[in-house]
């Protein structure tokens, strides 16, 4: 058995594979749903369909992984989800044979069972608040955040390597072995995590006890945030791919080169300059920082703007993407005690994946319908009014603030 390596890089590790494998579908998805029978014209809906069964199962999923991983322990639930999602890549590799129907219904099936596996995020996210203390909680996040923006350098680049190289089905069998490697982490590397002081023999699935911590009024308000800032960041995937080979005339490799930039502009800001900037300015402030960034990188890139500048506008939604995501996360997680960790951020990215799924349709509904420019202008106003959201939210920690 391997040494055992701090909860914190053995989760940032599960996070890094992970999110490779999510990375390395982008820059290949429309070319793969155009291959096997989707109408170039209707690539659009197409993208947003299949990203949204990527997502929408986590909805309901992602918080009972939560409350599954406070009752087994986070080692259990993770090896659980990541066996799913080995076999959610391997039904992408299988989606060229057919099996006796339309290759696209079995792509649609494959990524619908990623989405009911792939809570892996929720599951890290429940490791490091395990290990960390709420002053340390944005640091931590933003390691995790770090490893998810180097994922996104390495998976878009290799994606499109793969796809243009050999196949856009080894593209699945790439994720496939990638997500063994992340099985490996969590049975030989990762020690479990999981606060002694719960009760371990409480049914996992407590719906009304799931409902009751989401209606809390300050856990509410900010799932609310939480949903609006990711329908606004969530628009640029299913439309990203189709805009660089429309307006740049990219190939795939080009296109997942683009998201790399955008993967290394957000680890610049969660590797390093994160921690100094939460202790400098707060967790709030920082967040609306980065939608500001956020929004002027969608309002460029909605300009149709020359290459150095489409390139600038990347490098913007990267460090916008860098600073609001990990702060939001940890806003949410200092709303509860360590024993409803797992449940809290379980809700948190249920509402990512109601966010996301929404982001998903919209933004490739409005590119079908009105063209590549059209969702990231609408994706600009949303990102604002998140910002503005968080001004009347008002978390437990700033009320123990202004009680001292």
């Amino acid at each position: 058995m391997l040494a055992r390596m701090p909860p914190l890089f053995a989760a940032a590790l599960i996070v890094l594979f992970e999110i490779i494998a999510l990375g390395a579908i982008f820059p290949v998805l429309a070319k793969y749903g155009i291959e096997l029978g989707a109408a170039p014209a209707a690539i659009g809906w197409w993208t947003g369909i299949i990203f949204f069964l990527r997502t929408s199962p986590k909805i309901v999923m992602n918080p009972l992984w939560g409350r599954l991983s406070d009752r087994i322990g986070r080692r259990g639930s993770l090896m659980i989800a990541t066996g799913g999602s080995i076999v959610g890549s391997i039904l992408w590799a299988l989606s060229e044979n057919g099996w006796g129907g339309s290759g696209l219904i079995w792509l649609l099936v494959s990524q619908g069972f990623v989405g009911v596996f792939g809570s892996q995020a929720a599951l890290v996210y429940a490791v490091a608040s395990d290990v960390t203390t709420t002053e340390k909680r944005a640091a931590a996040l933003g390691l995790l955040g770090a490893a998810f923006g180097m994922g996104f350098i390495v998976g878009p680049a290799l994606g499109g390597v793969i796809g243009e190289s050999l196949s856009f089905a080894d593209v699945g069998w790439f994720c496939a072995v990638l997500q063994v490697l992340s099985l490996g982490v969590t049975l030989f590397v990762l020690r479990e995590t999981r606060p002694d002081n719960h009760d371990a023999h409480s049914d996992f699935y407590q719906p009304t006890r799931l409902r009751q911590l989401a209606m809390r009024p300050h856990v509410f308000k900010l799932l609310c945030v939480v949903i609006v800032a990711t329908v606004g960041l969530s628009m640029m995937l299913p439309t990203f791919e189709k805009l660089t080979v429309l307006w740049y005339e990219f190939d795939a490799r080009h296109t997942g080169y683009a998201f790399s930039v955008f993967g290394l502009a957000g680890i610049i800001v969660q590797g390093g300059l994160i921690r100094p900037m939460i202790a400098r300015c707060g967790e709030k402030p920082l967040f609306v920082f980065g939608s500001a960034l956020l929004a002027g990188g969608f309002f460029l890139l909605g300009m149709h703007p020359e290459t150095a500048w489409f390139w600038v506008a990347v490098v913007l939604i990267g460090l916008g993407a860098g600073f609001s995501q990990p702060t939001m996360t940890a806003m949410v997680s200092h709303l509860v005690d360590q024993s409803e960790q797992g449940a809290i951020h379980g809700l948190n990215q249920g509402a990512t994946s109601l966010g996301r799924g929404l982001g998903y349709l919209m933004g490739g509904g409005l590119l079908a319908m009105v063209g590549p420019a059209m969702p990231y202008r609408t994706a600009a106003g949303i990102v604002i009014l998140s910002a503005l959201m968080i001004f009347v939210v008002k978390s437990k920690r700033d009320e123990s603030s202004l009680s001292k």
